[in-house]
């Protein structure tokens, strides 16, 4: 013991020095927390683009919603939804903004609903073009990993715009 200091402030400084390090360990395992959901979160974005968003994105800017109908679908969606309202909305969301230019999954979150199987909704903002003219649409579009652990629409509704006199369709997205 150093003869100078008295007995107590020495337990004083190891006392503070415990806690300082307590606190710097917790705020390490927060940052490790949030690192790995933002990463989980990241991957499963990747995940919807790669297998749903792009293949959706092409055949829709093709005008081949038929395509995405019969590929990009679930079986329930199907069931729920009138094909000829399905390909009558993306023709008039045609004629209204031009063709869509890109898609991109801005957002995903997973949600279960009793009766339904667990799915995400995704916040996927599209870019559609006509003559120069760029409109932004947000949709939801709710999806489920079928059997064979690929992504496929079960439902979908539009969100917001950029531009407030876009004219929604008001059919099955």
């Amino acid at each position: 013991m150093d003869a100078a200091r008295p007995a107590g402030e020495n337990a004083n400084r190891s006392g503070l020095f415990g806690c300082l390090g307590i606190g710097v360990a917790v705020l390490a395992l927060v940052a490790v927390i949030v690192i790995a959901i933002n990463r989980y979160q990241d991957n499963k974005n990747e995940e919807i683009r790669t297998q749903w968003l792009e293949p959706w994105c092409q055949a829709i800017g093709e005008g081949r919603a038929e395509d995405a109908w019969h590929t990009l679908t679930t079986e329930g969606y199907r069931k729920d939804r009138n094909k000829d309202k399905y390909l009558a909305n993306y023709q008039e969301a045609s004629k209204k903004w031009g063709k869509l230019v890109s898609a991109t999954v801005f957002n995903s979150q997973g949600t279960k609903q009793p009766g339904r199987p667990p799915f995400q909704t995704a916040k996927v903002q599209t870019f559609w073009e006509d003559n120069g003219k760029k409109i932004q649409i947000n949709l939801y579009i709710e999806l489920i990993k079928d059997a064979d652990g690929i992504y496929r629409q079960d439902g979908g509704y539009i969100g917001s715009t950029e531009n407030p006199g876009a004219n929604m369709p008001g059919g099955p997205w």
